[in-house]
C-alpha cells in the first residue's frame, strides 16, 4: 500500500511499521510540540522512501544527521522554524531538487551542499554564495569575479541571469545552469552534459554544444539536435 500524505504527528506515530516504506510525502504544519525534533529524527529513521518532506512554522531547531537516510528525497521544506545549523550529511541527499530553509536562524551551511548537483532551487538567507566539495561546486548566484578551481568537474549554477559564461575551465564535464539568459558559444570542450533550466530568453542558436555533449533543458527539450 502506498500512502501519499501524512498530515499530523498522531498518524505518523500510530502508523503500522509495514507501511513506512510506502510513504512518499509527509507534510506537517504549525507543530508547537517541543518533541518535534524527535519526530523529525523518527521520520529519518523509518520513512526512507520519502520524496517530499515538509515541516514548517514549528519549533524545529535541529536537523539530525540521520537526514542522510532519506536518500530518495527530492524536496525538503523546513522553513519558518528555529534551525541554527544544517549538518553536512544533507549533502548525501543527491536527488534533492528543492530546499526551503527560509526564516530560520541558520548561521552556517555546509560545503557538502556542492554535492547537490540536481538542485534547482534553494531558499535560505544567503550565508555564502559558493560551495565547493571535492570536485563539485555549487554557486547560488553567478558573479563575474567567481573563479572555478581547475579540479571542478561538476558545476551547478542556480542563478546565471544576465551573465555570460564563456570562460569556464576546460575540465568541467557536467554543467547545470538555471535562469540563463545569455548566449553560450564557448563552453568547455570536455563538457558531457549541459542541463539548462528556465532558458526562456535564449534559443538553440544561442548555444554551441561541444561535440558529443548531451543537452537537457526545459524550453529546448524537444529541439532535435
Amino acid at each position: 500500500m502506498e500512502l501519499t500524505c501524512l498530515i499530523n504527528i498522531k498518524q505518523i506515530l500510530e502508523l503500522e511499521k509495514h507501511y513506512y516504506l510506502g510513504v512518499k510525502y509527509i507534510q506537517l504544519y504549525a507543530i508547537v510540540d517541543d518533541n518535534v525534533n524527535n519526530i523529525l529524527e523518527f521520520i529519518c529513521e523509518n520513512f526512507r522512501n520519502l520524496l517530499e518532506l515538509t515541516i514548517t512554522s514549528s519549533n524545529l531547531s535541529i536537523i539530525p544527521k540521520k537526514i542522510k537516510n532519506l536518500i530518495k528525497l527530492q524536496k525538503l521544506d523546513l522553513s519558518n522554524n528555529k534551525i541554527t545549523i544544517v549538518p553536512k550529511e544533507i549533502g548525501e541527499l543527491v536527488d534533492l531538487t528543492e530546499i526551503d530553509l527560509e526564516n530560520n536562524q541558520i548561521i552556517e551551511l555546509p560545503n557538502s551542499l556542492a554535492n547537490l548537483q540536481n538542485l534547482s532551487i534553494i531558499d535560505v538567507k544567503k550565508i555564502k554564495n559558493v560551495y565547493i566539495y571535492n570536485n563539485k561546486m555549487l554557486v547560488l548566484r553567478w558573479k563575474d569575479n567567481i573563479i572555478v578551481p581547475e579540479n571542478i568537474i561538476y558545476l551547478n549554477i542556480l542563478n546565471a541571469y544576465n551573465i555570460f559564461l564563456d570562460n569556464l575551465p576546460y575540465n568541467i564535464q557536467y554543467l547545470k545552469i538555471s535562469h540563463a539568459t545569455k548566449p553560450m558559444h564557448n563552453l568547455p570542450v570536455t563538457l558531457k552534459t549541459l542541463d539548462l533550466d528556465y532558458s526562456k530568453d535564449i534559443t538553440m542558436e544561442d548555444i554551441k554544444l561541444p561535440f558529443g555533449c548531451k543537452y537537457i533543458g526545459q524550453k529546448l527539450a524537444n529541439y532535435k539536435l
